[in-house]
């Protein structure tokens, strides 16, 4: 677990999260719809997932797909900061759909990120 780059994750997520909540605060101009949400979160989180994928020398996929974990852990605080006179706070299921584009979103472009990498430098670890 030594050449997993925690902190290149950490900030990569959180950055991506951060961003996806202004771009629904300020940007949106749609309806809302778990698809559009979805797809939004996927394609940042490929874009995440792909800049630390490229920056790494093993374990693309993994550490893609801990950049989609790092913004679901993220989300997941803020609900539970955000509500606390409700008590619990229940996840439904586009809140799955969406961590799950997340995950894979960031999964995608790390794998991406070194199917590129192995095409440039083959021989490359």
């Amino acid at each position: 677990m030594s050449d997993i780059k925690w902190l290149r994750i950490v900030l990569t997520g959180l950055a991506v999260e951060i961003i996806y909540a202004l771009y629904i605060s300020f940007v949106r101009w749609y309806a809302p719809t778990i698809l559009t949400s979805m797809a939004a979160l996927g394609l940042l989180m490929f874009i995440g997932g792909y800049l630390v994928g490229q920056k790494v020398n093993s374990r693309h996929v993994l550490q893609g797909a801990l950049v989609g974990l790092t913004g679901v852990l993220f989300y997941v605080i803020v609900t539970m900061l955000m509500n606390p006179e409700e008590g619990q706070v229940i996840y439904g299921l586009s809140f799955w759909l969406e961590d799950l584009a997340k995950i894979g979103g960031g999964a995608i472009g790390a794998y991406l990120a070194l199917k590129q990498l192995n095409r440039i430098q083959p021989f490359a670890k």
